[in-house]
């Protein structure tokens, strides 16, 4: 039944325009890929080099990127591009079109200008990629918006980016709609469509914030983000992105290497990406660093029909997972383990998340350090189970598991995982489990109640 769904484009039609905001179908097929031991996406998880190369790709050769066309229109509005804001002194307007809009004509003009404190706006036109190389500050950060119809038509100067983020803190990209060829490219992630690099495990970049993007078609990955800091990635839609040449990697996003802490992915969608959703890396061969990542927040996200894990995590430790969706990926929901990292995973804490389908576990743990707390979630149907972890007994209750479909979910047919008022889910979950509270809403912004419903979404949500 659950396969299903890839041919059928359901995701698209209904989970985008359903449980959450629509802008569009995203229905397509991706391959199913056999891990063969450890759940990693393709090849070891290094990036081909150092993250701290803070500089030009080295390729040898002429961008293979084919183009990527940007028109804005986000998953999300993310806030206004009017005209009217151009004479503010703190707003740098950007247009290819003689006008009132027109203080600049290239987007890279008004980054290099901005100060802390601005607000660059790209009116609908065609332009070269950017790149940032200066910093905002903690009170005063600088946004780059885009409205409906930008469209970034080579990359920026010095790399195969489409959007370079070099060794730079606070800023704030919302509202690009890329687009890559849709065909491999290199190995190297000097070809991401959205790339953060040139910082150390020691001294990370802070305060970027990616919001209301739209990336789709790009290898090997849609965004590239090392040693990011504090990082915020909120209401973006990464869907059907591709593989790269040479070792088969490829994922929707790659958080890259220790110094990566604290990040808050929350409310995003990926889907339909060639490999993992997230690809995480702690990544004990940088010097200097830790080889973890610690302290991530995921909240309300749709993670589902991903050729790979839906997150695949090296390294990955104290982080928290609360109504999240991980449905019908290739391999298992979450795969937590070690390769590249110097620990395996370590006090996570999952509540009341919806793992469906997955060809996988709904969770699934190798090299296991312990301390995880799982209550309130709700696995139904995944190949391997709801929950494995093999070498520590984690604290869970409440938590309710389904090999058979009917009766649990609104129209699981439908990929509407919401509750009917006879699921097994209904009042099944606790308020409080081992120090940890169940969360005040659902997936939808929904109120819950005491007891609160096991899973995402509690009875009588509404998108």
């Amino acid at each position: 039944m659950f396969r299903a769904w890839r041919a059928q484009g359901l995701w698209g039609s209904l989970l985008a325009c359903g449980l959450v905001a629509c802008t569009g179908g995203v229905g397509g097929v991706t391959g199913e890929g056999a891990d063969g031991g450890h759940e990693t996406d393709g090849g070891a998880a290094t990036d081909g080099g150092s993250s701290t190369d803070g500089g030009p790709a080295t390729d040898g050769g002429t961008a293979n990127d084919g183009g990527i066309q940007t028109d804005g229109g986000a998953s999300t509005d993310g806030g206004a591009v009017d005209a009217s804001a151009c004479p503010a002194a703190n707003v740098l307007c950007v247009d290819d079109t003689t006008g009132a809009a027109q203080e600049y004509s290239t987007i890279q003009a008004a980054v290099d200008a901005a100060v802390p404190g601005d607000t660059v706006l790209v009116f609908a036109g065609s332009y070269a990629g950017f790149r940032i190389e200066h910093s905002g500050t903690s009170a005063a950060p600088i946004t780059v918006r885009a409205a409906a119809g930008v469209q970034l038509t080579s990359p920026e100067s010095l790399t195969h980016n489409f959007i370079r983020i070099q060794n730079s803190s606070y800023w704030t990209i919302e509202g690009f709609h890329l687009t890559g060829s849709g065909t491999p490219q290199p190995y190297d992630y000097d070809y991401a469509c959205i790339a953060a690099r040139g910082a150390t495990s020691g001294t990370p970049m802070h305060g970027l914030v990616l919001r209301a993007n739209e990336v789709s078609g790009c290898s090997p990955s849609a965004m590239y983000l090392s040693q990011t800091e504090g990082l915020l990635l909120e209401d973006n839609f990464i869907h059907h992105n591709v593989l790269e040449q040479q070792n088969g990697n490829g994922n929707g996003v790659y958080l890259a290497n220790a110094g990566t802490d604290n990040v808050v992915v929350r409310h995003n969608r990926f889907i339909a990406n060639a490999g993992s959703g997230i690809h995480f890396n702690g990544d004990a061969s940088v010097t200097g660093a830790d080889g973890l990542q610690k302290g991530h927040l995921f909240d309300r996200n749709l993670v589902a029909d991903n050729g790979g894990n839906g997150f695949n995590m090296d390294g990955i430790q104290d982080c928290v997972f609360v109504n999240n969706v991980f449905a019908n990926n290739g391999h298992h929901g979450v795969r937590g383990f070690d390769i590249d990292a110097a620990a395996g995973p370590k006090n996570n804490v999952f509540i009341n998340n919806t793992f469906v389908g997955n060809i996988g576990a709904g969770v699934k743990m190798s090299e296991d350090q312990g301390g995880h707390v799982l209550f309130n979630n709700l696995t139904v149907n995944n190949i391997e189970g709801g929950i494995a972890i093999g070498e520590t007994t984690p604290a869970v209750s409440n938590n309710v598991d389904s090999s058979t479909v009917p009766g649990v979910f609104l129209d699981a047919s439908a990929a509407d995982f919401r509750l009917p008022s006879g699921s097994p889910a209904v009042n099944a979950g606790v308020a409080v489990f081992a120090g940890s509270s169940a969360p005040a809403i659902d997936f939808n912004g929904f109120a819950r109640t005491v007891p609160p419903d096991c899973g995402a979404f509690e009875l009588g949500s509404a998108p």
